[in-house]
């Protein structure tokens, strides 16, 4: 769904609340925290907010939290989800781009980006299991893949 929504006039719900922060002088953090609500309402799924949480950069975190805490206290305290969720350690993606020019032997530019990319989404959907050199391999070998098509 995209939030659109006939009593918005056509605006999504998002939107809508950030024209809604102009004109009740809402500070960035309010804005933030509602935002987050909207957009994740619909979600109760565990490892849907760690991967959203190991996305947000170190310096945004205690972002996330607020709008996590919001966001289940307007479900009417989504207790065991919050607690999960705040007491989890965010794991430290294993690999660099060096290390996957390194290993792969890709050359530097927007391919290095792509394989991180690649590599940090296997990680995630191995609930952050993988190691390095496991992402590595995996790397290789879809690089190898990708130059015999040509």
């Amino acid at each position: 769904s995209s939030g659109i929504n006939a009593e918005y006039g056509g605006f999504t719900a998002v939107e809508r609340f950030t024209k809604l922060r102009k004109d009740w002088k809402m500070s960035m953090d309010e804005e933030y925290i509602g935002q987050f609500v909207i957009k994740h309402r619909l979600s109760h799924d565990v490892k849907y907010f760690q991967d959203l949480l190991v996305d947000t950069p170190k310096h945004c975190r205690h972002k996330f939290h607020m709008g996590f805490k919001e966001l289940c206290l307007s479900r009417g305290g989504d207790e065991s989800l919050f607690q999960t969720i705040s007491q989890w350690t965010v794991p430290e993606y294993p690999l660099r781009g060096d290390q996957v020019i390194k290993h792969v032997g890709l050359p530097k530019g927007p391919l290095v980006h792509k394989f991180i990319t690649l590599g940090r989404n296997k990680w995630k959907n191995s609930h952050f299991s993988l190691s390095g050199e496991e992402l590595l391999g995996y790397l290789l070998e879809e690089y190898n893949k990708m130059n015999k098509v040509k």
